[in-house]
């Protein structure tokens, strides 16, 4: 009688080597206008988790999780730097490998027109799909070019109802942007509205936004990408 040999074969699933995370761990965005940001200025901070490395998600030079934008999905930088094979170390991209297969990727942006509204994610492309972290909205911007004025909403008031030559209001208004104003005039200037619908004008600004221009002046639009 033959013995028979009988050969069996498995197939070890690749989530037992590492379960492919990719995270958004912090955001942080300084505004120097209301909620707004300075092009030159201000910065934005993101700070991303990933690890779980297996056959299927790869950590290699050209299979890292990479920062996209959105909608284009144009590229703006990896975690690992496809030139040199290693943790990516730039101005405004860096990559630290935290423990074994685990990293820290951290990109800083300064404000400027590019990153005005624009939005980011970071995408870990593998045998299995496409994994996604949690998306960033940068803030609006403001470059030099604009000019932007608004009531500012905390305004003080002595009494509910006023007493005519006894009470008063204050106004505090934001004036964002003005930029390259001629000494000789064309300020904003205040007005207030009667009930008639007549405009009377109180008085001219031009003191103080020529000391807002000369603030914004040393401003200006960056010409880099993200």
């Amino acid at each position: 009688m033959l013995a028979r040999c009988v050969m069996a074969f498995f197939i070890l699933s690749s989530s037992a080597k590492g379960s492919p995370t990719i995270r958004l761990l912090e955001q942080k965005a300084t505004t120097s206008c209301d909620n707004f940001q300075l092009a030159g200025q201000d910065y934005t901070l993101l700070k991303y988790y990933t690890s779980g490395a297996n056959s299927e998600y790869q950590m290699g030079r050209f299979t890292a999780p990479i920062l996209i934008d959105l909608p284009a999905e144009n590229f703006i930088c990896a975690v690992i730097d496809p030139h040199t094979g290693n943790c990516t170390r730039s101005r405004k991209c860096l990559c630290e490998e935290i423990s074994p297969g685990e990293y820290h990727f951290t990109y800083n942006k300064t404000a400027d027109a590019d990153t005005s509204n624009a939005t980011v994610v970071m995408q870990w492309s593998g045998i299995g799909g496409t994994l996604h972290s949690d998306q960033y909205t940068f803030h609006f911007v403001y470059t030099a070019e604009m000019s932007f004025i608004k009531l500012n909403s905390s305004f003080k008031r002595s009494q509910e109802f006023l007493v005519a030559g006894e009470d008063s209001t204050e106004l505090e208004f934001d004036v964002y942007g003005i930029y390259n104003i001629p000494e000789s005039g064309n300020a904003p200037q205040f007005y207030y509205v009667t009930t008639d619908g007549v405009e009377h004008k109180v008085n001219l600004i031009l003191d103080f936004v020529m000391t807002a221009q000369k603030f914004f002046q040393q401003f200006n639009p960056q010409q880099n990408k993200f």
